[in-house]
């Protein structure tokens, strides 16, 4: 069901995964690329395995001995624990859903997070999509870091993976979730089973998430974005309209809109142009945000607290980090 291979003779195709996704907590650990790198690498070599890929790789070479062998630890749990388990397995599967009509788009051309632009879609990127043996549909994630979240993360692609998967009669399977969590000591899997009520209770509450001044367009920033279960941030247009004012506004650092407007800052660069266009973007954008962070952090130090819904921004031993509000 899948290849196996040496470190010298495996060859792997980049996976431009999202930038956050090995934090570990919120906040200030999303600086920690050492984390994110190695965990982008395990799961361009996971991807390989499952694909039998046979493209290259130029992918962090640095950390490559040290995740080579989380690599072949969980390449044998899955040999031991999943393949015979599995009557098929897809490896990065993406969908995007639209959460209020629940219409889904498929496409496996789609690679390394390059989402096309779909109104009213959450898309997002699968690890592991598992057709088991007894009919049910096992959607999985690879977690090299911490696991905050993933639940709700993997309730969502759940909803677009069961309309994409339907047994050979046209039925929704039902749906089993895991995270896989891995590393050093190998794999440590989390699976459960989730009911139809469930998941149409989150699809639900992410339509809430989908609410703009009363009219579903795009979605919303808010404390859901911090909570590292949005697995499309990187790309979330309610980001990037974000960006864009920031870097607009009197405290940021250009004064016009139409300045930058002949670019998408949502796509990879395409010139050099193009790229000094997102990153003056990026730039004045963080000035501005960097001294909203800073009165928030000065209210804070003065005794006010910052709460949105179940989690507190405030300052800890380990610094100031969104925190779940302890009962």
């Amino acid at each position: 069901m899948a290849a196996s291979a040496s470190k010298s003779a495996l060859l792997l195709s980049p996976c431009l995964r999202w930038a956050w996704a090995g934090a570990r907590e919120y906040g200030d650990e999303f600086a920690n690329t050492e984390k994110r790198d190695k965990g982008t690498l395990f799961h361009a070599l996971m991807d390989a395995y499952y694909r039998k890929d046979t493209t290259s790789i130029k992918l962090f070479p640095q950390y490559l001995d040290e995740v080579w062998q989380w690599y072949l630890k969980a390449v044998a749990w899955s040999k031991l624990h999943l393949e015979n388990r599995c009557a098929s397995i897809y490896s990065e599967v993406y969908v995007a859903t639209d959460m209020s009509t629940m219409d889904v788009h498929a496409d496996p051309n789609v690679k390394n997070r390059q989402y096309p632009k779909m109104p009213g879609h959450i898309p997002g990127t699968t690890d592991l999509v598992c057709v088991l043996n007894d009919g049910s549909l096992l959607v999985a994630d690879w977690k090299t870091g911490g696991g905050t979240g993933a639940d709700k993360q993997l309730l969502t692609l759940a909803l677009g993976c069961r309309s994409t998967f339907p047994t050979p009669q046209g039925a929704l399977r039902n749906i089993r979730l895991a995270v896989l969590y891995a590393g050093e000591d190998g794999v440590r899997p989390h699976e459960w089973e989730v009911t139809n009520d469930e998941l149409e209770a989150h699809r639900v509450a992410m339509l809430f998430q989908l609410q703009d001044v009363g009219v579903r367009t795009e979605p919303v920033p808010g404390i859901h974005c911090t909570q590292l279960y949005c697995n499309h941030l990187a790309y979330c247009p309610g980001i990037t309209a974000t960006v864009e004012t920031a870097s607009e506004s009197p405290e940021g650092l250009l004064p016009a809109r139409g300045l930058v407007r002949k670019y998408d800052i949502s796509t990879a660069p395409t010139g050099s142009k193009h790229a000094g266009a997102i990153m003056e973007r990026v730039t004045a954008a963080k000035r501005q945000l960097d001294f909203y962070q800073e009165r928030v952090r000065q209210y804070c130090n003065d005794g006010g607290r910052c709460i949105a819904g179940d989690f507190e921004y405030g300052k800890g031993k380990d610094g100031f980090r969104w925190r779940p509000i302890k009962t």
